[in-house]
């Protein structure tokens, strides 16, 4: 009894928002019908039932639709009528197989974003190691140039040192003959 009190006094709190707490008062009214199913009040709980599904259907969602779809079920099932109470799950089954669908298509998308986004990963991974292999390369070229103009000066000025010395010592040589002859 005090858990229908709290939920007929929430009521009254969401009713003053109505459109923000649409999917909490279809839920609410819903836990009312159990409940009253429970204490046998099938008339208070078909009552509750019907408004649990008319606030579902005026929020739109599927889930809260099928909810109180499933409420009504249970209702009609207590009270006797089973080809209503076999419709009503039906159509609260029709309903969770949508929002399932639909679940699962935005977690296939998910994934295949996730996927799409690995794969960039692994592509800009490689570019990176590609870049870095490159210029290494160019590093090792520049390298390997350098030290073959250091070899190449080096040669350069040892030749032009030993004709140097070469004219050097064929100059001492001629003055040395030169005195000699004098």
């Amino acid at each position: 009894d005090s858990a229908i009190f709290y939920l007929e006094e929430a009521l009254k709190y969401y009713n003053y928002t109505r459109q923000m707490h649409i999917d909490d008062i279809a839920n609410v009214y819903a836990d009312i019908a159990r409940l009253r199913m429970e204490t046998g009040e099938l008339e208070e709980a078909k009552k509750y039932a019907e408004q649990s599904v008319t606030a579902a259907k005026e929020s739109g969602h599927k889930e809260t639709i099928a909810n109180a779809k499933v409420v009504a079920a249970e209702y009609y099932n207590r009270a006797g009528n089973t080809s209503a109470a076999y419709e009503a799950l039906h159509e609260a089954t029709i309903l969770n197989d949508s929002v399932l669908a639909n679940a699962n298509i935005k977690q296939a998308n998910t994934l295949a974003a996730i996927y799409e986004n690995n794969i960039k990963e692994k592509k800009i991974g490689q570019l990176e190691t590609d870049k870095k292999i490159q210029t290494a390369t160019v590093k090792q070229k520049s390298l390997l140039i350098t030290i073959f103009i250091i070899v190449l000066v080096a040669l350069l000025l040892t030749v032009v040192l030993l004709y140097w010395n070469f004219k050097h010592k064929q100059m001492l040589t001629s003055q040395q003959h030169l005195i000699q002859q004098q």
